[in-house]
């Protein structure tokens, strides 16, 4: 066991998994105040709920020693972590295990992503639900798809995902579109607030949560992921630039585009 391989891929999973928190401030800042503790929980309980199932049927479905579905998804052969080593074998730099906690990292902040996309509309328990099916039949083979030796990664079309652009964003983005369309008509907001001027309009945390929530999350993914840092360091810019472009009523909306750009 290499010690500095072994302490990148510690820090590596911290500090993918700080992302979470800083999503979840990033998406508080964004809503009613009556809805601001329940959208930091779908983030925070995103975190215990996934490292179960992950832990459980999650990573074995991912990268399990066999496939159920040829090139389509693992199977059950480490389920509950069975035969994966808690030491480094021979020839290895790191452990199994410390695989297993950073893959779990980006098992965890996806879903937790879609949360956007529905916030104030599903019930809680709801959400509970959908997280432990969407990880088992949507995140589980997707993963397998690009990094398990499924039919698109390497081994098959020849794609390489360093940065999650497939089995993260892509995957989270189509889910969240899916999300909003189905529950369209469940906003229990009348459309009138939409226009009332910002005095007559329940108050948010303000603008400077959303801004936290955002840099927050992209010390993350600068650091640990290869070619990123550069990226990400030009966007905190947008951030700024959002900030002190607001001057309207239409603040918010203004802000929310900045960011989302950024």
């Amino acid at each position: 066991m290499d010690s500095g391989h072994t302490a990148w891929m510690l820090t590596a999973s911290a500090l993918v998994f700080f992302m979470t928190p800083g999503l979840a401030f990033f998406y508080g800042g964004l809503v009613r105040a009556k809805s601001l503790v329940n959208t930091i929980m779908l983030s925070f309980i995103t975190i215990g709920v996934v490292t179960i199932v992950w832990t459980l049927w999650g990573y074995s479905l991912a990268y399990g020693n066999g496939e159920l579905i040829p090139d389509f998804i693992g199977d059950f052969s480490l389920f509950g972590l069975e035969g994966v080593n808690t030491f480094a074998g021979e020839g290895e730099d790191i452990s199994p295990l410390y695989d297993v906690l950073f893959q779990m990292m980006f098992a965890i902040i996806t879903p937790a992503l879609i949360t956007g996309a529905f916030v104030e509309r599903f019930k809680f328990s709801t959400y509970l639900i959908f997280t432990v099916i969407w990880i088992t039949i949507v995140y589980a083979p997707v993963a397998h798809w690009v990094w398990g030796g499924g039919w698109i990664g390497a081994d098959g079309a020849g794609a390489l995902d360093f940065a999650g652009g497939t089995v993260i964003h892509i995957n989270a983005g189509a889910a969240a579109v899916a999300a909003a369309a189905a529950t369209r008509h469940w906003l229990r907001i009348p459309l009138q607030a939409a226009t009332e001027p910002p005095a007559r309009r329940e108050r948010r945390w303000g603008r400077s949560c959303p801004l936290l929530g955002r840099s927050w999350r992209l010390f993350g993914p600068s650091w640990c992921v290869p070619g990123r840092f550069w990226e990400g360091s030009g966007r905190p810019l947008w951030c700024c630039f959002g900030w002190f472009s607001v001057r309207s009523s239409k603040s918010d909306q203004k802000l929310v585009i900045s960011i989302m750009f950024s």
